[in-house]
């Protein structure tokens, strides 16, 4: 019980459960997100989403293979899916990415079968590898080798069907970005200006429609040059 499960009042508090439903919920298995911004593929399913009612109905649809997240197969109910994936169910010819709503909670945004082909990944450190080629660390824990120079915070377009790199997103003036932290959660804008911090976490004054204001520079998420590469469909 302790191993694949956990109290749902100690879920973390970016699901967006039941809190009282049951006593207990699917834990995800580690994997490429932390547990507090990603779900395992069964509360998506079931109490998410509602395409299955129950846990062994998410187990048949699964074993049949009818549920991709980023255009892989996946079977394990307890699989992990977090920000920014893509999940798609072949047979409802569903898409849906996963982002933050303003509160702070991860949600599954429906979006169509073009710009499911897309996803962007930002770029949480850099590294040498043996033979001295620079690696690029994603947030959704996926490594690739470049040749092209990437900064950490910059982002990176993948091609959904191939897994590969088409395309480098800066994080620098005029890139559009959506945020994933601050009281600014899940806006939309635009970089004005950078403020870099000897002592304290680098900021940046981001523009939107209504506003200008300062935050953090680490909760910037780039996702496209001048404007958004992506859905963000709330």
């Amino acid at each position: 019980m302790v191993k694949n499960h956990l109290l749902r009042l100690a879920a973390p508090r970016t699901w967006r459960i039941e809190r009282k439903k049951t006593t207990f919920i699917s834990r995800p298995k580690p994997g490429a997100h932390s547990m507090a911004y990603g779900l395992p593929l069964v509360v998506v399913l079931r109490d998410i989403l509602k395409i299955v009612a129950t846990t062994k109905e998410a187990k048949q649809i699964l074993n049949n293979k009818e549920v991709k997240i980023n255009n892989k197969v996946v079977r394990d109910p307890r699989r992990i899916i977090g920000l920014m994936d893509i999940l798609s169910i072949a047979k409802l010819k569903l898409h849906f990415r996963v982002l933050l709503d303003e509160k702070n909670k991860l949600i599954l945004s429906e979006t169509d079968e073009k710009d499911a082909k897309l996803r962007i990944a930002k770029i949480n450190k850099k590294t040498i590898g043996k033979k001295g080629q620079t690696v690029i660390h994603f947030h959704n824990g996926e490594n690739f080798i470049v040749k092209e120079k990437y900064k950490t915070g910059d982002s990176a377009v993948l091609e959904t069907e191939t897994n590969k790199i088409s395309q480098k997103l800066e994080l620098k003036t005029g890139a559009m970005i959506f945020l994933t932290g601050g009281k600014h959660i899940s806006v939309l804008g635009t970089v004005v200006e950078i403020i870099s911090k000897k002592l304290y976490d680098d900021q940046i004054i981001v523009k939107t429609k209504g506003e200008q204001f300062t935050t953090l520079k680490k909760y910037a998420f780039v996702i496209g040059e001048k404007e958004s590469l992506i859905r963000l469909k709330k």
